[in-house]
């Protein structure tokens, strides 16, 4: 059935599954396209991720009225593994000629892509291996250094924040450099516990007990690595209250306070978020907002 024969009725629920980032399509059918789209999206927004897929599609979208970014192109194009969309914007001149293309590749695991950034003569750096750690892609992080591409300790930091320990023991296992630190700092942060039980073993525990393991786990709300850090000896002290009622985490606020971290009021309050500064005037930290 083609649009224009179909009943209004049914264009919301098609539209539906065409989802949001897709204005300039669902616009360019017809009157009544737009319009229902826009009901369902009113944002009217149309997405690089939309548009890269392929030459032809980002063509027709910059023509139609696609703002230009270089950047997003990059990101997009290269994510999706779209070969004639990348050689068509480095050809247009409509993508940067610096290390990002090789690192939105190495971040979405496309070997494909890497290869064909490296063969047109794109440049790459420690970013390519820290995205592709950061993305849990052990095949393009493999890739990236059999072909020379260096790296630096923010590739154990990042495959440490996203959790992929794998990934992880790989790099360490190859000669990764690593702030055994910053590391443990950023997987307390995003709650990885597995991480941390790895780190200590890897570390000994010298680089993990001085840092602000603690501070981190309670900035990024989580309870689990927040105790888990406590239990294992790391730096505990006012930051650590500071850092959870900055991030609003009550959770962690109440079971450090309760764990008999101090708690420099004034700081706390200056800092705090709502729900926190609440929870500091019910425990007589501060006077009621």
């Amino acid at each position: 059935m083609k649009p224009r024969d179909a009943s209004a009725d049914y264009w919301p629920a098609v539209l539906a599954f065409v989802g949001p980032g897709h204005f300039l399509q669902a616009a360019s059918v017809c009157r009544g396209w737009r319009a229902a789209y826009t009901l369902l999206h009113p944002a009217a927004v149309s997405s690089y991720a939309s548009a890269a897929q392929s030459r032809a599609l980002l063509r027709w979208a910059l023509a139609a009225g696609l703002p230009r970014d270089d950047a997003a192109v990059a990101a997009r194009a290269a994510a999706a593994g779209a070969l004639d969309a990348l050689a068509w914007a480095l050809d247009a001149a409509l993508l940067p000629c610096d290390y990002r293309v090789c690192a939105y590749a190495a971040r979405a695991g496309r070997v494909d892509a890497l290869r064909w950034a490296r063969a047109r003569g794109l440049p790459w750096c420690a970013a390519a291996c820290y995205e592709a750690a950061g993305g849990g892609r052990l095949e393009a992080l493999a890739w990236l250094r059999s072909h020379g591409c260096p790296w630096d300790e923010w590739t154990a930091t990042y495959a440490a924040q996203g959790g992929h320990l794998a990934v992880l023991q790989w790099a360490l296992d190859n000669g990764a450099p690593l702030d055994a630190g910053a590391a443990a700092e950023h997987a307390a942060a995003a709650g990885r516990v597995r991480v941390l039980e790895y780190l200590l073993l890897r570390d000994r525990g010298g680089g993990l007990r001085g840092a602000d393991v603690c501070a981190a786990a309670a900035r990024g709300a989580q309870l689990a690595a927040l105790r888990w850090a406590r239990a294992h000896g790391c730096v505990w002290g006012w930051r650590v209250t500071l850092a959870a009622a900055t991030a609003g985490a009550v959770d962690c606020l109440e079971w450090a306070a309760r764990n008999e971290c101090p708690v420099v009021a004034w700081r706390c309050a200056a800092a705090a978020a709502p729900d926190a500064l609440r929870w500091l005037a019910r425990n007589g930290y501060v006077d009621a907002p």
